[in-house]
């Protein structure tokens, strides 16, 4: 559901910003949306981390919002939220 919070464009809001953040949202925002996408960052500002993915991995049978944030949680070593899921940001 959409949030309001930023406009799904706008890379400066993007919150727990960490290294590279920008650039990465900037590279979810280009790739298609197939089979759904979803960009996941680290609710714990002292330590951040993004993490995105889309389609479906039909090995784990994840969904893409539950790989997202398991990458992110993964890398920030923290609990992380959806940002944007396909076209709409949702923090």
């Amino acid at each position: 559901m959409p949030t309001g919070f930023a406009e799904l464009n706008d890379v400066e809001a993007v919150p727990g910003r960490g290294s590279n953040t920008a650039e990465t949202y900037k590279a979810f925002l280009n790739r298609p949306i197939i089979g759904g996408r979803a960009f996941a960052v680290s609710t714990d500002p002292d330590k951040p981390g993004w993490s995105w993915a889309n389609g479906y991995n039909s090995q784990s049978k994840q969904s893409f919002e539950e790989k997202a944030l398991q990458l992110c949680e993964e890398k920030a070593g923290a609990i992380c939220r959806l940002y944007a899921v396909d076209d709409q940001v949702v923090w």
